[in-house]
């Protein structure tokens, strides 16, 4: 597991480092329009991150290692319906798979609708939604690849299962509080906050079978 080596490391330590690692990629992101479609853009930006010293982990100095998320590649079979997916208990290995497609189909959904059909004024929060969406994404897939690593130690495991399940929380916040100020987009919005509980179940689920 290349993202999250294998560290002895309690949930503390693991805390302060994903969030030292969000920090990086916010540094990442404010410094790339400066530096855009410039030659050796990566090293410029590389130098700049570098630059602040309270971003840089003792155990790797390369302040753009590895962000790609890993989403698992689903092999050729039957797509299933909302419902054989929903009724499927998942397993350590399938469970992944299931929650970052369902994950995905609601933010997909969720952004033809708010771009569609939401009023302007509430267009910062629908964005800020998709945002919300993006970020449960990345740390949902960091989580299904924790659980299926034998690297991963339980540590990481439970310090991802708890910032996952905090963000689930936010984001049923958002929903609930865009249900108040747009009552044709209720029916849509206890749709994904449904599933978003069965995803809730999932990760707890999947949180038990790998604390040990």
């Amino acid at each position: 597991m290349e993202r999250f080596q294998q560290r002895d490391w309690d949930e503390s330590r693991w805390e302060s480092e994903i969030r030292r690692d969000e920090r990086r990629i916010c540094a990442y992101f404010s410094a790339l329009p400066l530096h855009l479609d410039m030659p050796d853009e990566e090293e410029f930006i590389s130098r700049s991150v570098a630059a602040k010293k309270e971003l840089i982990s003792e155990e790797n100095e390369n302040v753009l290692h590895c962000w790609s998320y890993l989403t698992p590649e689903l092999e050729d079979e039957d797509e299933d319906t909302d419902e054989e997916s929903e009724s499927r208990v998942p397993t350590v290995f399938s469970s992944g798979e299931l929650m970052i497609d369902m994950l995905d189909a609601l933010a997909c959904e969720w952004n033809e609708n708010y771009i569609s059909s939401f009023p302007d004024y509430l267009r910062p929060w629908g964005i800020s939604t998709a945002c919300f969406y993006s970020r449960l994404l990345a740390r949902i897939a960091d989580f299904a690849d924790a659980c299926t690593s034998s690297e991963a130690d339980p540590g990481l495991r439970t310090t991802l299962a708890k910032f996952v399940l905090s963000d689930i929380r936010v984001l049923e916040g958002t929903l609930d509080f865009m249900a108040g100020y747009i009552p044709e987009a209720e029916p849509l919005i206890k749709k994904h906050l449904k599933k978003i509980s069965l995803i809730n179940d999932w990760v707890v689920h999947l949180w038990n079978l790998t604390k040990n």
